[in-house]
């Protein structure tokens, strides 16, 4: 009886083992969430300082960091980019404004027969082109920084997601109970 009592024992301990398995963990952006819950940057070093035997934490805060680098340069270079075409187009429409109207100044000033229209036109054209060149130099630099942002924040997201697919696929050796032929003769084996 206390053999069999060892038995069903050594199976139940072998059986609770085995259903263990390690926490998944999920990395959207540069956030980590294990079981729904955001891991603090602290949490998230720790958890990546014993990466299944091995330091990644210098890695993940390198792939972190560079991840919200790229998105801040997304982000202010969307803003740059939208604000400065704004910009343009407001210079653009004070000139085609000028344009009108500089031949309206002209003809009043000749039947008044003054000359303001001179004036005019070089405020009216050199607050437009000053307009104009704020605008497109704005709108410019946002494209580079558009250009450099999406391409950064991409790549480290999806070293990110390695290191996440890294993680959960981590072999978990299992806790087993056999039964069968073994060093020392027949009989139960408890592998792990």
């Amino acid at each position: 009886m206390k053999k069999l009592l060892l038995i069903l024992s050594l199976i139940l301990v072998g059986y609770a083992t085995s259903a263990q398995t390690h926490t998944p963990v999920e990395i959207k952006g540069s956030r980590v969430f294990m079981e729904g819950k955001r891991l603090t940057k602290s949490e998230a070093v720790l958890l990546f300082s014993d990466f299944h035997g091995v330091d990644r934490s210098s890695e993940y805060l390198r792939y972190r960091s560079a991840y919200k680098t790229g998105l801040g340069l997304t982000i202010g270079g969307s803003v740059l980019t939208v604000g400065g075409g704004f910009t343009f187009l407001t210079g653009t429409i004070v000139a085609i404004a000028g344009g009108i109207t500089l031949p309206i100044f002209a003809i009043v000033d000749a039947g008044a027969g003054t000359d303001t229209t001179s004036e005019y036109s070089s405020e009216v054209f050199g607050k437009a082109n000053t307009i104009l060149n704020v605008g497109l130099f704005a709108t410019l630099g946002g494209v580079a920084m558009l250009a450099s942002g999406i391409p950064t924040m991409c790549v480290y997201n999806s070293r990110l997601n390695h290191m996440e697919e890294d993680y959960n696929k981590a072999d978990v050796t299992p806790v087993e109970v056999t039964f069968g032929p073994q060093r020392h003769g027949i009989g139960f084996a408890l592998r792990f």
